[in-house]
């Protein structure tokens, strides 16, 4: 096909506004869409090609792929050998071997569905993933692998004359799928093909309607091409609620970058700005600057122990990027591109090369991230997979319930109870087992999911609807699982509360308030959204309390505020002392949770928990705040032993004699030696063996 200049102009925009935004400029709140864009260049080029093949009587699949082979694999390989030599000197074990794994997916164009399975592209910890880019390949190449066959197939029978409506058909019935999708499960609607072949398919039908793009009017054009560009610069300058993101979300970039590219090699203000030198040339190398770009970003992430960048560190990795894109262009890209080599060698030589890049990749996921590089104390902070690691105790099956048990044997317990909440709940659980063992006190997990919220629909407005049906389906498991166990006399509630305020509101208005002080960063604002949910806190924890009671009547209720909470993850800090990493070192006081930091949320959150409690007279709260910030700055470490996980979890593999350590400061073994005394004092019951030792 005839070379526009102005589709470079439009890759351009696309990867400018990806890197900016993954370079955390504020200003480019929608930058991720460009992805979007690419996609339907992608479909629109792609699908061109095949067409004219096609209908030359010249397509062939090994020519199709060899192809393929030649614009995506030395460039890719290049960067995953790059990934693998950089991540030797930066990554710890656990991230290390993560990559590995990546780089495997990324060399089998799965990418996307390694990632669907292992994260989410919007999550905290996406940052710290160099190969995390490489989801948007996978979806691109499943779509290639489907679509020469597809129109090859309908080429050969009479329907070949409605290619077009056909496709739209398609593409249709992916859009509403991807729409539909996205508030079920967001991270599918995301990562899979067939949720985003609309948009690869929007640019592909542009390929079936040459001559009415060609015989519109100019005006049309003109008109066509700004409110093409409006679209795109739209979904990239305007914030998105990523929860709701592609389905309806994508439609402005795709059709967007639809309209731009329909009108391409047409005259007009548009098509002259794309079509400038510069915008050009960042279209040129814009497949090496978005490979590039993300590896740059997340390593120096980890070296810099997660600090936001700077201005100035901006403009570095964003010039260090372009730099690499091009040089990877010019040297990598463009030589094998253009190569001569038959379309079959192309094949077995690019999965050759392919398949000795990935080498490395498989001996760093099979040796664990290569642990011997580092000092052995490192070992038990090495990974967030490690750090979470706990064996439980029992594992029982009680009426059709199978739950995990803490604390004394479920059989010969005095006390029963179980335990509510989120991984704010989950991470206690080593602590909840040495005091419960300490005040025959057997404890049983139930459910994954906040311990307070609305279960309207909607409800959970920051949650997708599986997990807000899971949700409702765990309270409804609780009030079974009380009413089918008579011994179970206590329910323990944990989770991360400043966040609840967020998930239990009960009308428009109270969403409305809350949200709006929540969608900004300034201390003030977010002052106003603790204030906006605390109250609704508050409420639900009381009607939960009164729940509770009516479900099983003289229920005990043991409320858990946080533990002091960072705000970012000070492990990358913990680590520049303790590990051979590349490393910028960092203040050690960033090991710890300032108590000043603490007056916006948590000081204030167990004030309203406390209140709660005392308006309610129905359960009791313990506060971890109380005992470890005594001084400027809050415990975390235990006899030398660092507690923390990440910004608001602790370890779960301290070992026990730390956890009963923790426990008994926090004021969690003295909370069930209590509870089980009163219990004693009010019912007589075999919980009258308990001492105060125990505590």
């Amino acid at each position: 096909m005839k070379y526009l200049p102005e589709i470079d102009g439009l890759r351009a925009v696309s990867v400018i506004a990806v890197l900016l935004y993954h370079l955390g400029v504020t200003w480019i709140p929608g930058g991720f869409t460009g992805v979007d864009v690419f996609f339907v260049i992608s479909g629109f080029l792609i699908t061109t090609i095949i067409r004219d093949d096609i209908q030359r009587g010249t397509f062939s699949f090994a020519k199709f792929y060899a192809r393929r082979i030649r614009r995506i694999f030395p460039a890719l390989v290049a960067v995953l050998l790059a990934t693998a030599l950089m991540g030797y000197f930066v990554l710890a074990p656990g991230d290390y071997a993560s990559q590995g794994r990546s780089a495997i997916a990324a060399a089998a164009s799965v990418s996307n569905v390694y990632f669907y399975f292992n994260t989410g592209y919007f999550d905290n910890s996406a940052e710290t993933l160099p190969l995390l880019h490489t989801w948007s390949l996978g979806v691109e190449e499943q779509f290639y692998i489907i679509l020469p066959i597809f129109l090859i197939l309908l080429s050969k029978t009479r329907l070949q004359q409605y290619l077009g409506p056909i496709l739209l058909a398609v593409m249709g019935v992916s859009f509403a799928a991807s729409a539909w999708r996205v508030g079920v499960d967001q991270k599918s609607a995301f990562y899979l093909v067939h949720y985003r072949a609309w948009e690869l398919g929007a640019g592909a039908i542009l390929a079936f309607i040459p001559s009415w793009r060609a015989k519109a009017p100019q005006w049309l054009a003109q008109l066509a091409t700004l409110v093409g560009l409006g679209l795109v610069g739209y979904s990239i300058f305007s914030p998105h609620p990523v929860q709701s993101f592609p389905g309806i979300g994508a439609l402005p970039a795709t059709v967007g970058a639809a309209l731009l590219l329909a009108f391409s090699g047409r005259k007009g203000l548009v098509n002259r700005t794309l079509s400038l030198p510069p915008m050009v040339f960042i279209g040129k190398i814009s497949y090496s600057l978005y490979l590039w770009h993300w590896p740059l970003i997340a390593y120096w992430r980890h070296y810099t122990s997660w600090a936001p960048l700077s201005q100035g560190e901006q403009i570095l990795i964003g010039a260090s990027a372009i730099a690499a894109g091009w040089a990877s262009w010019r040297f990598v890209e463009t030589p094998f591109r253009h190569g001569t080599a038959t379309n079959w060698r192309s094949i077995w030589v690019g999965i050759g090369t392919m398949a000795a890049a990935t080498a490395p990749a498989i001996a760093i996921a099979l040796s664990a991230g290569m642990p011997g590089r580092l000092p052995p104390e490192y070992t038990a902070l090495q990974s967030k997979d490690a750090m979470w690691q706990w064996d439980c105790p029992e594992n029982l099956s009680l009426h059709g319930e199978y739950l995990c048990s803490a604390g004394a044997p479920w059989s010969t317990a005095n006390v029963q109870a179980v335990v509510i909440g989120d991984s704010h709940a989950q991470h206690m659980m080593p602590l909840l087992h040495e005091a419960g063992v300490r005040s025959n006190t057997a404890i049983g997990m139930i459910g994954s999911c906040p311990p307070i919220f609305n279960p309207e629909p909607g409800g959970l407005q920051h949650f997708d609807r599986a997990f807000v049906k899971r949700c409702i389906e765990s309270r409804q498991q609780l009030f079974d699982f009380l009413q089918k166990n008579p011994d179970v006399s206590t329910v323990v509630v944990a989770g991360l509360w400043p966040m609840l305020g967020y998930s239990v509101y009960k009308t428009d208005e109270e969403l409305s308030e809350v949200m709006a002080a929540r969608n900004t960063a300034s201390p003030t604002a977010q002052g106003n959204a603790f204030s906006a949910g605390s109250h609704h806190i508050s409420r639900e924890l009381r009607a939960l309390a009164d729940e509770l009671r009516n479900v099983r009547p003289g229920v005990r209720m043991i409320v858990i505020s946080d533990i002091p909470t960072f705000q970012r993850d000070p492990l990358p800090c913990v680590l520049t002392r303790s590990s051979a990493l590349l490393r910028r070192s960092c203040d050690e006081k960033t090991e710890m949770v300032s108590t000043e930091s603490m007056k916006a949320f948590q000081f204030p959150m167990a004030e309203v928990l406390r209140n709660a409690a005392k308006e309610s007279g129905a359960f009791d709260v313990v506060v971890p705040t109380d005992a470890l910030c005594k001084s400027n700055y809050c415990d975390a470490y235990v006899n030398d032993t660092y507690i923390y996980r990440d910004a608001d979890h602790i370890r779960r593999n301290m070992g026990r004699e730390i956890n009963a350590i923790l426990a008994a400061r926090i004021g969690l073994s003295t909370a069930l030696a209590e509870n089980a005394r009163e219990l004693s004092a009010s019912t007589g019951s075999k919980a009258a063996t308990i001492t105060a030792g125990g505590s």
